[in-house]
């Protein structure tokens, strides 16, 4: 019952922070505009008169790909360049309002006020960035752990030493759900620790790392079925998203304009998806930690 309260408890928080959940699907449009407007802008240059593109709404034409990337590799490879700096500047942007977000689920005693969004934003800015790179560290090496581990099961990863695909389709089921529930673990502990941080106002990770691996642990079932409950809710949704998609792709009839707005409110989902956790188990640690 506490792992289903928690969850409802999550949309409740989500429900009540609507105008934060608009801000970050805001900000999030303006940053994926910034980065696709090079795109759009070789785009309108080279093909955008074609014949081929318009076939290609029908599906994906592997055609007008190669016959794009022959005429045009070449300022594409810059503009591709150019996202680069785009794909950084969102990942410390969402880094930056994940401050925000954190501050006004835990310290908020109003619905939600900007200054105190804004406030988190800057006070957990830089213990975010730090926090976050411990736990891509520790993917890291979890993923090349399950890398060697699969390595060794399937005996060789060459297609021309192989004398059968058994050994691998058997690394593979081993393997792998190894891989995915100790890294949906590692994105559980970093979320509490995200929560702890912010509850502890503490500066050195080291313990707020410690503390959470301990919170987690002692509270593996509650947390850890709560994570899931949100993973199958938000799987469910992206079935349905890609389903609706298709039926778009079928008709010719405003199919770009239905595509759009389908996409919105996935990426609308998505972030809400992110509130919705966060207060889940934010409610949790305190429940828990009374």
């Amino acid at each position: 019952m506490a792992v289903l309260e928690a969850y409802l408890k999550g949309w409740e928080a989500l429900m009540k922070h609507l105008r934060m959940w608009g801000l970050l699907y805001v900000v999030n449009l303006l940053l994926a505009f910034t980065a696709v407007l090079p795109f759009s802008g070789l785009l309108g240059e080279t093909v955008a008169q074609s014949l081929g593109l318009e076939r290609s709404l029908d599906g994906f034409d592997f055609g007008l790909l190669g016959d794009f990337m022959n005429n045009y590799g070449q300022p594409f490879s810059v503009v591709l360049d150019q996202a680069k700096g785009g794909v950084l500047l969102f990942f410390l942007a969402s880094l930056f309002l994940m401050g925000g977000v954190l501050q006004s689920l835990v310290h908020s005693t109003r619905i939600f006020a900007y200054y105190d969004f804004w406030k988190g934003c800057g006070q957990y800015f830089w213990r975010l960035v730090r926090l976050t790179l411990y736990f891509f560290i520790f993917q890291s090496i979890l993923f090349l752990c399950c890398f060697f581990l699969f390595q060794m099961i399937a005996g060789s990863l060459s297609p021309f030493e192989l004398e059968s695909e058994v050994p691998v389709i058997r690394a593979f089921w081993i393997v792998v759900p190894i891989w995915l529930s100790i890294s949906t673990l590692l994105l559980l502990i970093q979320d509490c620790a995200k929560i702890r941080m912010v509850h502890k106002n503490e500066f050195w990770l080291v313990f707020v790392i410690r503390d959470s691996i301990r919170f987690v642990l002692s509270n593996f079932i509650r947390t850890y079925f709560l994570y899931l409950l949100y993973a199958l809710t938000f799987l469910l949704l992206s079935f349905l998203y890609m389903k609706a998609n298709r039926l778009f792709q079928a008709n010719s009839t405003g199919t770009i304009i239905g595509m759009f707005l389908l996409g919105q409110l996935f990426i609308l989902m998505r972030v809400g998806f992110k509130i919705a956790i966060l207060g889940g188990l934010n409610f949790l640690y305190k429940t828990q930690k009374r």
